[in-house]
């Protein structure tokens, strides 16, 4: 059998951007990897073991390879999973890693890994100089650097689809990225600038806009451009009323921002007290999770309103002793679950403390729960 060994390619003198060295990848995208690997007691001056039946095998040094931005989850590198796997095998292993899926590049006489970045990652970190790799594809001369993206994007949706898969914020922008959008994802591009916002490659630059999202381009659409949404605002109200509070107050966390926005769009009575609470240390005293933790199942959106405005209402009474937030304010109310209302009522015109009636709902689930299970 033939001996493989490495692949030797003229490199051109000038390549995209947007095809980086896994060390460049580190510094941008995951830079805290470089110290946490100082801390793990591992091995860090090359594999745990060799590269079996190295002889049938394609081999490079991992500096020859790069990874296209536009294609791979670059934003997605877990560095908590990284240290999990590094610290499991004692350091980077050829066995556990197999080889790398490399596309070819005979337009810059380059070795692109199309699956395998975060192995690629590890043994970076692990002082790995040679790595296994097999060649998928050859991308011809004549390609287009966007078809090239494009057929990388391809394969790489094919294998998420049998293995591990892309959240669906970053299939969308590695979708943009490629060129490869959908009509939904145009219209995504198209409300996120007019809104001035940016969601995780749609939109305005993230480098120029304020506030910017890692996630939830679907909620972000349906609060800014679905009318059928229970947190729908016409794209001219947020702007007016929601844009700068938000670039002040925002969390980077859509199902805490959006229902801010909503807030300040839909009730106008309370939206200057309102926003004085948001500058308080009773609005900052409250975790961000707690907004929509064991809310509304799938409708983390509509929790967030309704313990923002019980919370506020909340500090008004406690202040100036009298409530501020009406009952139907909340115009979605009858779409919500039993539990939802009965927290609405409960605060509103009860009176009674919000973490009361949260306490009370969890005492109340663990007993059904015991229950269900026949535990005493």
């Amino acid at each position: 059998m033939e001996n493989l060994k490495e692949i030797i390619l003229d490199e051109s003198k000038v390549i995209p951007s947007n095809y980086v060295k896994i060390s460049d990848i580190i510094d941008t995208y995951a830079p805290e990897l470089s110290a946490l690997i100082l801390l793990l007691d591992i091995k860090k001056d090359g594999a745990i073991d060799e590269i079996s039946d190295s002889d049938y095998k394609y081999l490079d040094t991992i500096l020859n390879f790069y990874i296209n931005v536009k294609a791979q989850r670059v934003e997605e590198i877990v560095g908590s999973k990284i240290k999990e796997n590094l610290i499991e095998s004692g350091g980077f292993s050829h066995e556990t890693a197999g080889s790398l899926s490399v596309f070819i590049s005979k337009k810059y006489g380059i070795k692109i890994v199309t699956d395998g970045m975060h192995r690629l990652i590890k043994a970076f970190l692990c002082g790995v100089d040679e790595v296994a790799y097999s060649v998928e594809k050859i991308l011809t001369e004549e390609m287009t650097d966007d078809e090239m993206t494009v057929c990388e994007n391809n394969f790489l949706k094919a294998k998420n689809s049998r293995n591990a898969k892309m959240s669906v914020s970053e299939q969308n922008r590695v979708d943009k990225e490629s060129g490869n959008m959908s009509p939904k994802q145009i219209e995504y591009d198209k409300v996120f600038k007019k809104a001035g916002i940016h969601v995780n490659g749609f939109g305005v630059e993230a480098d120029l806009a304020t506030p910017t999202y890692p996630s939830d381009h679907e909620n972000w659409w349906r609060h800014l451009a679905n009318e059928n949404s229970a947190f729908y605002v016409k794209l001219d109200d947020f702007t007016k009323y929601a844009y700068r509070p938000l670039i002040k107050y925002a969390s980077s966390n859509a199902s805490l921002d959006i229902p801010i926005s909503w807030i300040l769009v839909n009730v106008q009575s309370i939206r200057d007290p309102f926003l004085r609470w948001l500058d308080t240390e009773n609005y900052r005293g409250y975790n961000t999770n707690w907004w929509w933790t064991h809310g509304m199942h799938g409708r983390s959106i509509e929790t967030s309103i309704v313990r923002l405005l019980c919370a506020f209402n909340e500090h008004h009474r406690d202040t100036h002793d009298k409530n501020i937030v009406k009952v139907e304010m909340v115009s979605f109310l009858n779409t919500t679950s039993p539990e939802t209302k009965s927290l609405v009522v409960n605060c509103l015109d009860k009176n009674i403390p919000i973490a009361d009636i949260l306490n009370r709902s969890k005492a109340s689930e663990v007993a059904r729960l015991n229950k269900v299970l026949g535990i005493e």
